[in-house]
């Protein structure tokens, strides 16, 4: 966190260590969650790596029953934002599309309305 806290960009983030920020929380506070997810994505990002550890992330804290759904949402919400930074909307398209082809039925209807109500159109 320190690291990140000086402002260096190319931080390892791993989906154990967005998970562990977030391991018995018990409040909706994702201030460490949110500094670690601030290191994915962008234009310069490893697309495939970066994805690989949201979606994953996501795997994991979505089926964890100590977190609240609101917490879940929250998470998968920043962790969309975060891959889709500075991304084309086919990269966008792209990117969206995998995480509900992998993801299939546990959490595609919340990025279908996640993607709503960032005015972006599914098609």
């Amino acid at each position: 966190m320190t690291l990140i806290d000086t402002g260096l960009q190319f931080i390892s983030v791993s989906t154990d260590l967005l998970v562990s920020s977030v391991s018995g929380a018990t409040g909706y506070s994702l201030t460490e969650f949110d500094k670690l997810a601030s290191r994915l994505g962008g234009k310069k990002a490893d697309m495939s790596s970066h994805f690989s550890v949201a979606f994953n992330t996501v795997d994991r804290i979505w089926n964890d029953l100590s977190l609240s759904q609101t917490l879940q949402q929250a998470m998968l919400g920043r962790l969309l934002e975060r891959l889709i930074t500075d991304r084309t909307m086919d990269e966008v398209k792209q990117i969206m599309g995998a995480f509900i082809e992998r993801g299939g039925n546990r959490f595609t209807s919340y990025i279908v309305d996640w993607l709503g109500g960032h005015f972006l159109v599914v098609t």
